[in-house]
Formats: C-alpha cells, sequence, structure tokens
C-alpha cells in the first residue's frame, strides 16, 4: 500500500540524506529495514527508487561490451600525452 501524498515526511528526508546508502544496501539492518518499509508505503520516494535502480541496470548493461582495442590505446596515448604536457608546465 503506497502513500499518494505529495508533501515530503522526514523519512522522506532521511531516505535522501542516505539514498545511496540505502540503494548501494550499505546501512545496518534497523535502518535497511526502516527505509524499505518507507518505500513500500510512500509513492514519491519507490518512484526515486525505481528510477536509480534502473538507470544503474542501464549502466551495467550498457558498460558490459569492452571498447575495442584500438579505440583504448588511441585513449591511453591520449592520456599518456596529456599527462606529460601537464608535466612540463
Amino acid at each position: 500500500m503506497r502513500n499518494n501524498t505529495e508533501e515530503p515526511c522526514s523519512s522522506c528526508d532521511e531516505l535522501v540524506d542516505f539514498f545511496y546508502e540505502f540503494t548501494d544496501g550499505e546501512l545496518d539492518e534497523h535502518a535497511l529495514q526502516r527505509m524499505r518499509a518507507h518505500v513500500h508505503e510512500c509513492e514519491r520516494c519507490a518512484d526515486l527508487v525505481d528510477v536509480e535502480m534502473h538507470i544503474r541496470d542501464l549502466i551495467r548493461r550498457c558498460c558490459a561490451q569492452q571498447a575495442p582495442s584500438s579505440l583504448r590505446s588511441r585513449v591511453i596515448t591520449r592520456i599518456r600525452t596529456t599527462h606529460l604536457r601537464i608535466e612540463r608546465y
């Protein structure tokens, strides 16, 4: 059951403050359970979490392929050249 209120509450504020720790599963068990319960009840926060998890999934799928070796070599060469120029200043 999700609440459709548009007014953020203190639990919404807490989720925002610890958003990445929550979505990364890095909170202690008590805080994690409390925030899971809030996300289950709050449509606004559930949408935020859903969007973040969707973006992470897209990035994971898009980054699964490696760049061709010729491109990687050009990028590494360019980085080294730029680094050498910076060191000379």
